[in-house]
């Protein structure tokens, strides 16, 4: 809230994650989401112990601790939302589904061992500890896709973010996810602290040399933000202030944006369109801009079989768009006009009472 001209912050209460099943059709109807592609989501932890700097779970959210419930409190959870609403997939919904390891492992076991089958995917997969044995028990329990979040393939740049891995653990989980047929989406952020045209490039070389299959369909999108979204209570938050790229007034109730000062912003925009138009597993932050397809999607199902997640689908429309030379047309020289306004007005004070116009 705003309280005297500033942004107030009210710390969060952390309490125990309460075991039992949450029953979330109590709360909402969850039928428009299963129209959009939405998953049924499941919870099984809450906390988070990785230390990203632009992340707001482990702080103001759900803080560092550790709670985690049941693995057999999770499994009759999904069990009764299995044969409740018949849902065509479930989602994990934790900040990071494989951490700890030994916790999201029981989960798969323990839904193995169930006689029912439903189809699962999970958003924040981290790449240690991820390799081939572990995606097997995913493919096991169901597993049909997932999300992973390294957010650069830069080592420095993962050391800047605290992601908590290296870029030798990322290189093994990429060749990892390669062995399995997952759709697969990747995010990476483009902008943080200490971001070069350089590290950029390392990224797009990872995107090149591991996500991008020589034959076959694709099976990996890589979606690539450019800017890093400021929150209160973030080491992020901190940096843009003693950088002079926020202010004490600056109102988070309004996207605010960290952008690298190292980095040529036209020479960026120019990396990034010529690799998407050159690869069709990149998406350059718009996936938003597909949303109507979700629908369009929701509505060909009903004749047409169309398999969840819709993002997969994305692949086919980029092929498509690269082969034919369209998103070619589409190239950009320069950062969005939207977000150079942004960056500008953020960095400014508002004016001094008294002063002169």
């Amino acid at each position: 809230m705003r309280r005297q001209g500033k942004f107030h912050l009210t710390p969060a209460r952390l309490t125990s994650f309460p075991s039992g099943n949450p029953r979330l059709s109590r709360w909402l109807d969850l039928a428009p989401y299963e129209k959009v592609g939405v998953s049924y989501t499941v919870q099984t932890k809450r906390g988070c112990r990785m230390q990203c700097i632009y992340c707001t779970y482990n702080t103001v959210l759900e803080g560092h601790h550790l709670r985690l419930r049941e693995p057999s409190d999770v499994v009759d959870e999904i069990e009764e939302a299995f044969y409740q609403f018949k849902p065509e997939s479930f989602e994990f919904v934790d900040s990071v589904f494989n951490d700890p390891v030994g916790h999201c492992q029981a989960i798969l076991e323990e839904i193995i061992r169930r006689p029912w089958k439903a189809r699962f995917g999970t958003m924040g997969v981290s790449p240690k500890n991820l390799d081939a044995k572990f995606l097997q028990l995913m493919k096991r329990a169901g597993f049909t896709s997932f999300m992973i979040s390294p957010e650069s393939a830069s080592e420095t740049m993962l050391i800047n973010y605290r992601k908590g891995f290296s870029l030798g653990d990322l290189h093994r989980a990429a060749e990892a996810i390669n062995q399995f047929s997952f759709p697969v989406l990747w995010y990476f952020l483009a902008g943080g602290p200490g971001e070069t045209n350089s590290t950029i490039q390392e990224t797009l070389d990872f995107i090149g040399r591991y996500l991008v299959r020589p034959v076959g369909p694709p099976h990996n999108m890589a979606n690539i933000f450019l800017g890093v979204r400021v929150y209160p209570g973030t080491k992020l938050w901190q940096i843009a202030l003693e950088e002079g790229l926020i202010h004490d007034h600056s109102d988070p109730l309004r996207p605010l944006w960290y952008m690298s000062r190292q980095l040529d912003l036209d020479r960026t925009m120019r990396q990034l369109y010529q690799a998407a138009c050159r690869w069709p597993e990149i998406a350059l932050g718009d996936m938003e801009k597909y949303l109507p397809l979700s629908k369009i999607f929701g509505i060909t199902r009903k004749v047409f079989p169309v398999r969840k997640p819709y993002w997969q689908h994305l692949l086919l429309v980029h092929q498509v768009l690269v082969k034919s030379g369209v998103r070619s047309l589409l190239q950009a020289t320069g950062i969005p006009a939207q977000m150079r306004e942004s960056l500008n007005l953020q960095r400014k004070p508002p004016a001094q009472p008294g002063a002169g116009a």
